[in-house]
């Protein structure tokens, strides 16, 4: 699915919210419209638009600050991965009536379950991995200038792999990169950086205690703690998992990844079931809290998730939905 927060005035007189469009159906199939999470309430509505990117599922989008506009690339509009993925870049923009999807003449390489994150300091979005024509994993890097993609970094001498289902998130410094999943199936458990001025990835070799490998994990940046949380995915097995973990940028005691309940104010609370493919973002200011949406137990035909979660350092993970929405029995 496509899911992030956008802030308030977004939408004519609206306060923090976050936007959903699309996703993977319960039997596979591509999804389409246009939600939205009123993030004081956590009241979920349809939004209508004019035009639509139709039916999409393993794309992402964004939130693009220097233009005012979300920004959403690529993805399957059938069911599963039966054809290749697309190449065209959408903008959402929220200050008309209705609210306006527009295909802009734009295009990198048709991508899918790729990972993108917003640089507000080269103002540009960044989007890396995923699966290209043929279902082939690629390792290109692209940058969205408002206007159009630029490929950056194909001359450098130690990128990351080829791979799909990563996740990317700015850390008030830098785009960080961890995860996803190689052509041959291995799932690297590296973290890599690239820093607003650079074109190349680096790679932290000086980190300890690492999360292990996996892909349809989920990324976001709290701006109020100025760190990075990190949500299930899929581990090798393949096994789900529902860990959280966090990323403190920096170096000495405290930064780097470490798991909920390790440290103070980062507890678990009541966690999410395990799942991948979330939607994950930073929920709103005043409440200081991350917003979670959905999921699934796997690619295709599995159960998919309709519960709404937030995570705060008081509390952990709370469920905001009917008991036996977040709980399904069995």
């Amino acid at each position: 699915m496509g899911f992030d927060s956008v802030p308030p005035g977004f939408f004519p007189g609206s306060g923090p919210t976050a936007i959903l469009y699309g996703g993977e159906g319960p039997n596979s199939e591509a999804l389409s419209g246009t939600y939205v999470l009123t993030l004081g309430t956590l009241a979920w509505n349809p939004k209508d638009t004019t035009g639509s990117p139709g039916p999409l599922h393993s794309h992402r989008m964004v939130y693009d600050g220097a233009i005012n506009r979300i920004v959403l690339y690529g993805g399957y509009n059938v069911a599963g991965e039966t054809a290749d993925p697309l190449a065209g870049t959408w903008l959402l923009r929220g200050d008309t009536t209705p609210p306006t999807w527009n295909q802009i003449p734009a295009s990198a390489i048709p991508l899918a379950s790729h990972g993108m994150a917003y640089d507000p300091v080269r103002s540009q979005v960044i989007m890396f991995g995923g699966r290209t024509a043929g279902n082939q994993e690629t390792g290109r890097t692209y940058a969205f200038d408002g206007t159009d993609w630029t490929r950056i970094g194909a001359n450098c001498t130690d990128p990351p792999s080829p791979r799909s289902s990563p996740a990317l998130a700015w850390d008030g410094q830098k785009i960080v990169l961890f995860g996803g999943i190689e052509s041959g199936g291995a799932l690297p458990n590296e973290t890599w950086y690239l820093y607003p001025t650079a074109s190349c990835w680096v790679k932290d070799i000086t980190l300890t205690n690492l999360p292990s490998g996996r892909q349809r994990h989920r990324m976001a940046y709290n701006t109020m703690n100025g760190e990075i949380l990190m949500f299930g995915g899929t581990l090798a097995g393949p096994e789900l998992t529902n860990e959280t973990w966090f990323f403190v940028r920096g170096t000495g005691p405290g930064t780097g990844w470490f798991k909920c309940d390790t440290q103070p104010f980062h507890p678990c609370g009541s966690p999410p079931l395990r799942r991948n493919g979330v939607g994950l973002a930073f929920g709103d200011t005043s409440a200081a809290r991350m917003v979670m949406f959905g999921g699934g137990v796997g690619e295709g035909t599995f159960e998919k998730f309709q519960d709404t979660w937030t995570w705060d350092g008081s509390f952990g993970w709370s469920c905001h939905s009917q008991p036996s929405v977040c709980r399904p029995p069995g």
